[in-house]
């Protein structure tokens, strides 16, 4: 399927009641209340993907749009794929009030792994020498992704890490996340047509509804030695502190070791504000911790 962030505005919205009949549920990935659905499933080939199904909401359409850029942009193992998309009357049990409800579906692959959070706790991560291979592969993915599309990602921790075969790492979840291919006139334009498209279907105002995104670090607990200097970087480069985390975190539990990245000198250059933010990310890598041994 052609995946581009322009036809998904040109698509003609028709309704897709047959996700019965194309796909087969395995297993479901989430649980809980959530109207939002994470679900394994297979095709009538038994090929696995992953169904993602929830409200027409910032999140969700952003999650679609920034899946195209990076899969017509970027094109790398690196980030997931994605083979279809559209909106369907999926019936939600929890849904207890009676009125019919439109949910915008994607059906991304399904990548067999586990993620840098489980890799970490279970210690599925053997040698310090895989552990910087990994987080090195992860830098320069993140490197590539906002070279190409001006791609942040704002959320990357353990849980939107999947650690492919052969440890490659795969970033997912762009809830979050930003690119500057991502045009929000353009969403706004997609959601007054589509709500005047699909009146008809009864979808509730309340199910359009804009989202403001908290960009701050609320709660957050820096477990390295290198706490106070990690708050002196600027709110805006949190994926930076974020990274620093995960690989100090995985040092620690996986190792048994504390490792001191960056001296306030490191933290003066990052901080700069006209600096490109891959250049940022390029400098991580330049550390002498990455000088893989």
């Amino acid at each position: 399927m052609e995946c581009n962030e322009d036809k998904i505005f040109k698509k003609n919205l028709q309704l897709n009641n047959s996700l019965d009949e194309k796909y087969s549920l395995i297993k479901p990935i989430t649980t809980g209340l959530s109207e939002s659905k994470v679900l394994l499933v297979s095709d009538k080939n038994d090929n696995k993907f992953i169904l993602k199904i929830g409200l027409i909401n910032d999140e969700n359409i952003k999650e679609l749009l920034i899946s195209c850029s990076l899969q017509n942009h970027v094109r790398s193992m690196y980030f997931p794929k994605i083979f279809d998309y559209g909106f369907t009357n999926y019936v939600n049990p929890y849904n207890k009030s009676g009125d019919p409800k439109l949910y915008l579906y994607i059906v991304m692959e399904y990548i067999e792994g586990y993620t840098l959070k489980d890799a970490i706790i279970n210690k599925k991560i053997k040698s310090q020498y895989v552990f910087k291979k990994i987080m090195k592969n992860l830098i320069e993915a993140y490197i590539l992704a906002n070279r190409k599309i001006g791609f942040y990602h704002w959320d990357i921790k353990g849980d939107n890490i999947i650690i492919r075969k052969n440890d490659i790492p795969v970033i997912i979840d762009y809830g979050h996340s930003f690119t500057k291919k991502y045009n929000p006139d353009l969403w706004i334009k997609f959601k007054r047509d589509f709500y005047v498209k699909l009146s008809k279907h009864y979808l509730p105002e309340k199910n359009i509804r804009s989202r403001q995104f908290d960009k701050t670090l609320q709660n957050y607990k820096y477990l390295s030695p290198e706490d106070q200097r990690l708050k002196k970087i600027n709110i805006k480069y949190v994926d930076i502190v974020n990274l620093i985390k995960l690989i100090n975190t995985g040092q620690r539990m996986l190792f048994n070791e504390n490792q001191i990245l960056l001296d306030d000198t490191d933290i003066k250059y990052l901080n700069q504000p006209k600096l490109p933010f891959y250049q940022k990310l390029e400098y991580l890598l330049d550390l002498p911790y990455f000088k893989l041994r």
